[in-house]
């Protein structure tokens, strides 16, 4: 038996995938969601809930039966906001606690001592406390990426200037059995701080072929119908507040594509900015500047429309651009726009955008020029080191890995 504690979109999409293929081998798989409930309707989860081994809860599913009514005032107060509105980590640590949440849990999913228990990289008091107890009965826990390493540097958050956080973090990552990355650059992050041993490079299970093929055949997402006859179709991509934005010239940077005839703009803001109340007081312009080629999108729907919409893509640091460039499509990552070195940049010359003068040098040319073959050997390289990890049977990995892992053995990847 497998179980997967999911949070938000982040997780939902990385993990998704690896539930799926474990699904497949007639395993049992529930899949839990331990914040708002209406990350249940995400199409991700739709798509798996058609899979005869495979169960979609929500941890209030777990709720004893006397704590009913109580809890009852916890779901009003999660129906009347928005995910990103609560504090989930200390919500469900203070009611797991209160109501015995953590008990009911365990009794209902590892009575099977074979069942092993699947967060992301997370280690919240509710995790941590969950993990403890775990550990306490033998039931293995395993860490799942959150997402794909998009930066080659380590101090990547918008106040880290030494190491000692990351070193923090790997204490408490120690609580897993082990802390799977899809790629060196995690792994290199890691290093220090956990036992190598513990440490498994498996690739991304979110931007494998093998998932990236079932994505766009299984799953059926609304077009994006703004500005279809633009000459060129630009979509920018913005990391969330908790990263070192430069946010100033995330605005010049609106200014400057939108200044060219023919170019429609989409700024997709990032769907689970926690400080976007914040960077919405600071820089109003960033969600009201007004122009006839500017769609400004808060927190509206799916990227993926959106990378399909696009003949070009601007990025600050995001990894769904990855998605853009596995299609074909350029990416221009903006590292003028932040202290960080993404990975696209390091490894695609054409990616690494400097100044604004290469973006501006960029625009005017696809504007004629839509047809460049953008890409060479490099993306192939990147794409077998980074998502592949040098093995394009991603899924298959993970599958062997969690079913060895559920069994007692002891592999490494």
């Amino acid at each position: 038996m497998f179980n997967f504690f999911l949070r938000n979109n982040n997780d939902i999409d990385h993990i998704i995938p690896v539930a799926w293929k474990i699904a497949q081998s007639a395993n049992e798989v529930h899949l839990i969601i331990t914040t708002h409930p209406a990350y249940r309707r995400v199409y991700r989860l739709d798509y798996l809930s058609r899979n005869a081994n495979i169960y979609i809860h929500h941890i209030l599913d777990f709720l004893p039966i006397k704590a009913t009514m109580r809890m009852q005032i916890l779901r009003e107060v999660i129906k009347n906001k928005t995910p990103n509105e609560i504090n989930f980590p200390d919500v469900w640590n203070d009611c797991c606690v209160r109501f015995s949440l953590y008990e009911n849990i365990i009794k209902s999913l590892f009575l099977n001592r074979n069942a092993i228990a699947c967060f992301d990289w997370i280690t919240t008091p509710f995790v941590c406390t969950f993990l403890k107890i775990l550990k306490k009965l033998s039931i293995k826990c395993i860490s799942l990426p959150h997402g794909i390493t998009v930066f080659t540097n380590k101090l990547v958050g918008k106040d880290m200037i030494n190491y000692a956080s990351i070193e923090k973090k790997g204490e408490k990552n120690n609580l897993y059995d082990y802390v799977v990355v899809p790629n060196n650059y995690g792994k290199d992050r890691l290093i220090g701080t956990l036992p190598q041993e513990k440490i498994q490079v498996l690739g991304s299970a979110r931007y494998c072929r093998e998932w990236r093929h079932i994505l766009s055949s299984a799953t059926t997402l609304p077009p994006v119908n703004i500005a279809n006859d633009a000459k060129l179709k630009v979509a920018f991509f913005l990391r969330d507040y908790g990263y070192d934005i430069f946010w100033e010239e995330v605005l010049r940077t609106y200014q400057l594509i939108i200044q060219f005839p023919g170019v429609h703009l989409i700024v997709k803001h990032h769907p689970r900015s926690v400080g976007q109340q914040h960077l919405m007081r600071l820089y109003p312009a960033l969600f009201s500047l007004k122009a006839p080629n500017l769609t400004i999108l808060s927190d509206e729907g799916s990227s993926v429309p959106l990378v399909e919409w696009a003949d070009l893509i601007v990025d600050s640091g995001t990894s769904i651009t990855i998605d853009g460039a596995l299609r074909g499509k350029p990416v221009l990552c903006l590292e003028y726009l932040h202290p960080n070195r993404t990975v696209m940049a390091e490894n695609i010359r054409n990616c690494d955008i400097q100044t604004r003068d290469q973006l501006y040098n960029w625009i005017e040319f696809f504007l004629e020029n839509k047809q460049f073959e953008f890409y060479g050997e490099e993306l192939q390289n990147l794409e077998s080191l980074w998502i592949n990890n040098y093995d394009v049977d991603v899924l298959g990995r993970y599958s062997s890995f969690l079913n060895n892992v559920a069994a007692g053995n002891i592999l490494k990847f």
